[in-house]
């Protein structure tokens, strides 16, 4: 149903791949958290971080035509 797949060496840029029509019809909702990992060591939050976001988007789309959020 979810596949996760790492695109950077750095760790931070990962992309989600949720098949719809394998999630049950009773499921209203996905909800996806994004987190900071080591944040309160880093002393940091979303907004110190440069141009943080989350792309949705739907299969055969164009790139860059995503929702950002």
């Amino acid at each position: 149903m979810m596949k996760m797949v790492k695109t950077s060496e750095d760790g931070d840029d990962e992309t989600m791949d949720i098949d719809l029509s394998r999630v049950r019809s009773e499921i209203n909702e996905i909800v996806i958290c994004v987190s900071i990992h080591k944040y309160a060591e880093r002393r940091q939050n979303f907004g110190q971080v440069g141009r943080a976001y989350v792309r949705l988007y739907k299969p055969g789309q164009a790139e860059g035509e995503g929702d950002y959020i």
